[in-house]
């Protein structure tokens, strides 16, 4: 009798291991979107045995629409892992969207791509899909892991809400998805506007002198220049010292507009520079001692510069002392409306940076 008492306990402790190493690894799995292509066998260390290979995993549970979605509690869906690793892999898919405008306005005739994680021989499958004409899209019928929706239209702009990120066969992460028909997912676009003839370019990096530890950048003509041009930059740097093993100094970075101003941002769509609220200059610190300590500065700004006769909106990095190299100022986007209109959106085709680079080129130094 004890020896069934002591095989009885060794037994229970034992499981109570196994679903401790299984709740641990499951909340430390790093994601779902890259699985690789996997086999039963090769999870399970061979075929799997007639019980194991007919789990169902949890009932179905009716969602609010009675629609009979499977959503399961997460101790529902780690009694199926154990059962089945492949679980969550074959989750039922079933997702209703709904594409709007910027207005909340339907948008009929929008493609639609659909990406779910499976257990097909590519580790994924996808359609394409058409918004009918209230907007609306659905996917039904399908199994997998996660799904990846992307919204676009001709004539939009995809914006941050035009796609989504789904799990559907993990309770516990924040992206777990419970489909709703009578709540559609919302996919936002946002109508093209009119644009204007704009200057662009991308990652143009100038140098700080050493001897003023300034730059003059004329956004127009695209190149440093002695005097004038649209912004100015200054540096200063300390002595270096090592902090927490890490070489370090105190810095100052002080941006400004030449006859003008400069005003932060973080907006999506920054299309139209703002009347008011322009700042002279703007200057950022960095202390050695700052348990934050940066060794540089990145910012997205509106920029109106020769007294209103331009404006821009500029995405910029700054480098006080990157090691091995000089202190430099790299543009890495920017859009500037030469007319002085405050229209900042932009078009391949009405791109005239080269037009305004030659003429600065050709002009008199």
């Amino acid at each position: 009798m004890k020896n069934i008492r002591g095989l009885l306990i060794s037994g229970l402790f034992g499981a109570l291991v196994v679903s401790a190493l299984l709740v641990w690894r499951i909340a430390h799995d790093p994601g779902l979107a890259n699985q690789p292509t996997v086999s039963r066998s090769s999870l399970v260390g061979g075929p799997l045995d007639p019980v194991e290979s007919t789990a169902q995993g949890p009932k179905p549970i009716e969602s609010e629409s009675g629609q009979g979605q499977s959503n399961p509690s997460a101790e529902e869906a780690l009694e199926a892992l154990r059962r089945d690793p492949l679980w969550r892999w074959q989750r039922p898919i079933a997702f209703w969207g709904l594409v709007l405008d910027e207005l909340g306005q339907p948008v009929p005739d929008a493609r639609v791509e659909m990406t779910w994680t499976d257990l097909s021989p590519a580790g994924h499958s996808s359609t394409i899909m058409t918004s009918d004409g209230s907007g609306r899209v659905r996917l039904e019928g399908k199994e997998g892991a996660v799904l990846t929706v992307r919204a676009s239209r001709e004539g939009f702009h995809s914006t941050r809400e035009s796609h989504r990120i789904l799990n559907y066969g993990e309770p516990w992460d924040p992206r777990f998805h419970r489909p709703n028909p009578d709540r559609p997912e919302v996919l936002r676009l946002r109508r093209l506007g009119s644009a204007e003839p704009l200057i662009h370019r991308e990652n143009l990096r100038f140098p700080v002198t050493s001897a003023t530890g300034e730059v003059l950048i004329d956004l127009v003509g695209q190149r440093v220049v002695p005097s004038g041009g649209d912004l100015r930059v200054a540096v200063q740097k300390g002595p270096e010292r090592s902090s927490g093993g890490r070489r370090r100094f105190d810095w100052e970075v002080v941006m400004a507009a030449v006859d003008g101003g400069l005003v932060a941002h973080g907006e999506e769509f920054p299309f139209r520079a703002p009347d008011t609220g322009y700042l002279p200059e703007i200057r950022f610190q960095q202390a050695a001692e700052d348990p934050s300590w940066r060794d540089s500065f990145e910012g997205r700004f509106f920029l109106r510069s020769r007294n209103g006769a331009v404006h821009a909106r500029i995405e910029v990095r700054i480098s006080p002392f990157p090691r091995g190299a000089p202190p430099a100022v790299t543009l890495l986007d920017y859009h500037l409306n030469p007319s002085g209109s405050v229209n900042l959106e932009y078009r391949p085709e009405l791109d005239v940076s080269t037009e305004y680079y030659d003429r600065a080129r050709s002009a008199p130094r």
